[in-house]
């Protein structure tokens, strides 16, 4: 795919993903002042996240953004996160489900108290905790709109951006089980990898091919 070819593909997803504000594909917050001191940055960065990784045919849009969500949650990216909380909306994703992948994700990586995720969330949708008299975290552990498929998606997601390897072996083999198959979790890991780092995803890859082994 030419250099030419990739922008395209990119703004394409980007439209998709973020939606257009004012006529223009809507950015995250930093890249209008990255692109005044450092727009080779910006230019690789949307090319390959976008080009390269969601937009191959192995994830739903949707679910490239369920596996973001987690990730970022995962590693306490904050800054990152208010934006992909709300562009999940535009590809299918409903706040009470982006509100239940947060939890999931922070109990996992050991966000201490819960006024600290309401924080989070309040960040992404500002007042949307309040528009209900029950408490709407409790009320997303008691109904969860998530299938298995997508709470295997999102807990490998975040292993492998946690680095719990011992978790990450049985949350893909939990993953196999509930259908998700060997190149979709590949997939997953791919997504991860641009947030998380080479060697997170590198080191998932290792731990993914040796479930795969132990399983034929």
């Amino acid at each position: 795919m030419s250099h030419s070819e990739r922008s395209e593909k990119a703004i394409d997803i980007a439209r998709r993903y973020r939606g257009v504000v004012g006529g223009k594909v809507n950015e995250p917050e930093p890249y209008p002042i990255l692109r005044e001191i450092f727009p080779d940055h910006v230019t690789m960065t949307e090319e390959y996240l976008l080009a390269d990784v969601m937009s191959r045919p192995g994830l739903t849009l949707r679910e490239h953004s369920m596996i973001i969500i987690a990730t970022l949650t995962a590693i306490r990216f904050e800054g990152g996160l208010k934006g992909h909380m709300n562009w999940a909306l535009n590809v299918g994703l409903s706040r009470e489900e982006v509100i239940e992948i947060i939890m999931i994700v922070s109990r996992y990586g050991g966000w201490p108290e819960e006024d600290e995720i309401v924080r989070l969330i309040d960040g992404g949708y500002p007042g949307f905790l309040e528009k209900t008299n029950e408490n709407p975290l409790e009320k997303v552990w008691s109904h969860p709109g998530l299938t298995q498929g997508e709470h295997s998606l999102i807990t490998i997601a975040a292993f492998v951006a946690l680095r719990f390897s011992d978790r990450l072996k049985a949350s893909i083999s939990h993953g196999l089980d509930n259908g998700l198959s060997r190149e979709r979790i590949l997939e997953i890991i791919m997504q991860v990898t641009p947030f998380a780092g080479w060697p997170v995803g590198t080191e998932a890859l290792r731990i993914a091919n040796d479930v795969f082994s132990s399983r034929e």
